[in-house]
């Protein structure tokens, strides 16, 4: 080579050559799987979606009422990630400084082998039957997983007072939410009026969150909604749903990838492991492919300048780009949108997934280990959870069925991402953004980033946003732990070609990267715990506020509230006894003298409480009860003894 012009055309030819070669071997493997030509598909996602129903032989029924296709599509939510608790330490063996006169205690990083895979093995729609009002539908609990008809209902649903605590880690029944700005914490109003956090101003947009408070006109698949009802949500009403047939129709073409898959990693063939991951994957995503965002683009010459005006006047105009040669883009929205993709498939994919996450939490982990185990984080199909016991290893031995403990990718198993290396301390700071050291292992950023001095095991830490040569390079667990407690941004310097009007560049960008920020959670002062929106817990702090108690006492009275506790995991044997009463307003009059001998100041309070019992509102009626009881030892500038509160419980014959 003589100039630097020879090695720009050697690297071309070399490099269009390889690429040539790379995709007439995956030519070739298309043709033998499944007997289809890439070069005739747009996109990998659209040939492996023909590739399903050749294989299945399946004939979906699209739906042609809109009112039900509004409905499944207020039924597709994505997948779950928050962070529950910001912060945990292991004590173990493992653990360089281990405290022996402390109970042990581990962090596991658990992840659901092919979650959506496993999911799609299981029986799926194939065609809607249409609506059923609320009298049609049948006893949820009584229809099997294998039914040739199930059902997607629209309901009101409410998580029980008592159990708030017992949900609080990872609520059941996830929504899009707006968050409003009145919800947040004091915690998450201070980083807003954080000049360099927040800006001063809050800014929010639709998430997917957990929260505690009651679900309205809620859709969900019937299996999820059995597991919802089996751990204590209830349904509150029925507004009606949609019935349809069902059958295990993507169970072959599944199962096949993934034993092509393992055949694939046996022999050490990245390219087809990545290829039959990539066909189960693709054809999850093309069952609820949103069309309504499709849009068609015009290519018009500069000169045709009327018609560009006219394009550029129409509701349906998004914007447009000028290349050089005086060609102009105009991008459109559809005027007219053919819905033509089953998404009651997309939705069941993502409700069953859901169930499966939530049975291992509260079909196993909690069963297993109580208030014993705490989950620190979820992302979809994983967990981070400190869980207290003697040795977890050990535990997870003992359940083949449920823990991957060989590492086989069977479905439905969970496998430890940190590979058997014990976890020693995790930081959880918003989804996305959050780090797992393991024990003993070095958490510091090397001052050098290039030294070429051997490196240790960092652990994992992910940083969505942030390009992952700088995360590797710039953020390790010690950055994490700083902006936790520091409460501050770290900003990084980002190099990459990107491409404006079809003109390459290198672009230097200076962006974000942790932020200690959070608002799908109530979290509390410390940085580190946290509530879900609706927790009673947090009504109680802020009445507490309002009445003139500092946020770092309230926000400690209500954590600790375990005479609450009583009453609220109590509260249904009273109400059971309260409507036996063949005059409850009477029993309400004198239950109250009994439980506050002065109650004449507070007449109107008990009648909004006995207003709210004849509206069978009974979590706000159990609400109203605590926050009188709070309000008259504020008044009486006092706090009842332990005895006192002992015979208000007993006066209620609880």
């Amino acid at each position: 080579m003589q100039s630097f012009g020879d090695y720009h055309d050697l690297y071309l030819e070399t490099d269009v050559l390889l690429l040539a070669d790379v995709f007439m071997n995956y030519t070739i493997i298309c043709l033998q799987d499944d007997g289809l030509d890439p070069s005739h598909y747009v996109s990998a996602p659209g040939m492996f979606n023909d590739s399903l129903y050749k294989s299945s032989g399946v004939e979906l029924k699209l739906m042609t009422d809109m009112d039900e296709y509004l409905m499944v599509e207020n039924g597709i939510r994505g997948g779950m990630t928050m962070a529950s608790h910001r912060y945990a330490q292991a004590n173990n063996l493992k653990c360089p400084d281990y405290d022996s006169s402390k109970p042990d205690s581990w962090i596991m990083y658990e992840d659901m082998n092919a979650l959506y895979s496993g999911a799609m093995t299981q029986y799926m729609p194939t065609e809607i039957l249409g609506k059923v009002s609320p009298e049609e539908v049948p006893d949820i609990q009584s229809i099997a997983p294998d039914a040739e008809i199930g059902y997607m209902l629209e309901l009101d649903l409410e998580a029980p007072v008592h159990l708030h605590d017992y949900f609080a880690d990872y609520p059941l029944a996830p929504e899009k939410q707006i968050i409003p700005e009145d919800w947040l914490s004091l915690y998450n109003e201070r980083l807003v009026q954080d000049k360099e956090v927040g800006g001063g101003k809050y800014t929010t947009g639709e998430k997917l969150v957990q929260t505690l408070y009651p679900k309205k006109n809620y859709v969900i698949h019937y299996r999820a909604l059995q597991l919802y009802m089996k751990f204590g949500v209830k349904v509150t009403k029925i507004h009606g749903g949609l019935k349809f047939r069902q059958s295990p129709w993507m169970k072959d073409y599944i199962e096949e990838n993934i034993c092509k898959r393992k055949i694939a990693k046996a022999t050490g063939d990245e390219f087809g492991v990545m290829y039959y991951k990539l066909k189960n994957n693709a054809v999850f995503g093309k069952q609820m492919e949103n069309v309504r965002k499709h849009m068609r683009v015009e290519l018009l010459r500069t000169e045709e300048d009327k018609k560009i005006r006219r394009l550029a006047s129409s509701p349906l105009y998004v914007g447009f780009k000028a290349f050089e040669g005086g060609i102009t883009a105009v991008h459109m929205l559809k005027g007219t949108v053919t819905l033509n993709k089953p998404i009651y498939v997309g939705q069941a994919i993502l409700d069953i997934s859901k169930a499966m996450m939530y049975n291992f939490w509260y079909g196993y982990i909690k069963p297993r280990y109580g208030d014993k185990a705490r989950l620190l984080y979820t992302d979809t199909d994983s967990l981070i959870m400190w869980i207290e016991t003697e040795d977890i290893y050990k535990d997870r031995a003992e359940r083949p069925d449920i823990f991957d403990l060989n590492y086989s990718g069977d479905l439905f198993l969970m496998k430890d991402e940190s590979k058997g290396d014990p976890i020693g301390e995790s930081v959880c700071l918003k989804p996305k953004m959050y780090s797992v050291l393991p024990a003993g292992h070095d958490p510091k950023t090397p001052d050098d980033p290039d030294s070429e001095k051997p490196k240790k095991k960092h652990g994992i830490q992910k940083a969505k946003g942030v390009k992952k040569c700088v995360v590797k390079r710039e953020l390790r667990h010690d950055k994490f732990l700083e902006c936790l407690r520091n409460k501050k941004l770290t900003r990084h310097d980002m190099y990459g070609l990107r491409s404006y009007d079809h003109q390459i560049y290198l672009e230097r960008v200076n962006k974000i990267g942790l932020n200690p920020y959070d608002n799908k959670r109530w979290i509390l002062l410390d940085g580190i715990r946290t509530l879900p929106y609706g927790h009673w817990r947090i009504g109680l702090y802020k009445r507490l506020v309002a009445s003139g108690i500092s946020p770092e006492e309230a926000e400690e009275r209500a954590m600790k509230g375990k005479k609450y506790d009583n009453l609220a995991k109590n509260y249904g044997d009273y109400l059971k006894k309260l409507r036996a009463e063949k005059d409850p307003n009477n029993y309400i009059k004198t239950l109250a003298v009994k439980m506050f001998p002065k109650e004449e100041a507070y007449t109107e309070r008990l009648e909004n409480y006995r207003k709210r019992y004849e509206d069978n509102d009974l979590f706000a009626s159990l609400e109203e009860l605590y926050e009188l009881y709070y309000q008259i030892a504020k008044e009486e500038n006092r706090e009842r003894s332990e005895d006192e509160i002992e015979q208000m419980l007993k006066a209620m014959a609880i």
